[in-house]
């Protein structure tokens, strides 16, 4: 009797995550082409996707599932950390792109049990804990509140600590999140110049004829890394679009924040793209 040893299929062992299938979900509606997982001459580590862009070069790309709420730590009682589960996946981020010395290489989060689209949250992950700070008189022991300042607090981010730069490898944060365009395309709609006036627009909203979908839009946020190695990461991503149908994809939202400790001056955009073509 012959014994043949057990093989493990590898399309199980390399299914597709939550994240993963809504990542490729965007690139494919945005008509990107993509790599899932190739072999790459300078590293044995698996990258989940590459992206060949046209100008900026290959762009590698590796998704986490944040699959645990924040709130499941906090019980009845005691402290609600929303930054804990992005740091970890930051940190898990930095040991896969250890070998991606010069390469642009972005960690794209994706969650159901999280909100992945507030900016304090996000950057806050990145920078150390959003807070505040007021100038107190040492003397008299009175603060003056009227000099109170929000700012992110460094210590416990995981891009910027008191006395150095980290995880300089990841150029980004990309969240990955289905979001709500219609209020935002209706206004579009109303004030289409096609001779016809806002009200009859309006009615078209209201009996379903303008062709907006109220179903939420799978959309991407990038939080660019300002500590990140390797040049002028702003313009890097901001140059680094596609162009569907003739026209570059629209950013419609950016964020500036900067970390106000003396250590970091640059600058840190949250680009909101979703997926609309520029006029």
């Amino acid at each position: 009797m012959s014994c043949k040893p057990i093989q493990i299929a590898e399309q199980n062992m390399n299914a597709r995550t939550i994240g993963e299938i809504a990542f490729e979900e965007y690139l494919n509606g945005q008509s990107i082409t993509f790599e899932h997982e190739p072999k790459l001459d300078f590293t044995s580590k698996l990258i989940d996707y590459v992206v060949d862009h046209p100008t900026q070069g290959k762009i590698y790309f590796e998704v986490k599932d944040i699959e645990r709420s924040p709130f499941e730590a906090f019980g009845p009682f005691g402290a609600y950390d929303p930054y804990e589960p992005i740091r970890t996946h930051i940190g898990e981020g930095q040991k896969k792109f250890k070998d991606f010395s010069d390469q642009l290489c972005a960690l794209v989060l994706f969650s159901q049990v999280m909100n992945l689209m507030e900016p304090h949250v996000m950057l806050g992950a990145m920078y150390g804990n959003l807070g505040f700070t007021v100038p107190v008189n040492v003397e008299t022991g009175v603060a003056d509140a009227s000099r109170i300042e929000k700012k992110f607090l460094v210590g416990q981010g995981k891009m910027v600590q008191p006395n150095r730069y980290q995880n300089t490898r990841i150029a980004a944060l990309i969240s990955v999140a289905r979001y709500n365009t219609f209020t935002k395309e209706a206004v579009t709609y109303l004030k289409t110049d096609d001779g016809r006036t806002e009200e009859e627009h309006r009615i078209d909203l209201f009996e379903g004829r303008a062709g907006i979908s109220e179903e939420p839009t799978l959309c991407c946020t990038v939080w660019e890394n300002g500590t990140a190695r390797g040049g002028d990461c702003h313009k890097t991503f901001s140059e680094a679009r596609w162009m569907r149908g003739g026209r570059a994809m629209k950013i419609n939202k950016s964020y500036l924040l900067s970390v106000k400790d003396g250590l970091h001056s640059g600058l840190t955009n949250a680009i909101r793209a979703h997926g609309e073509d520029s006029a």
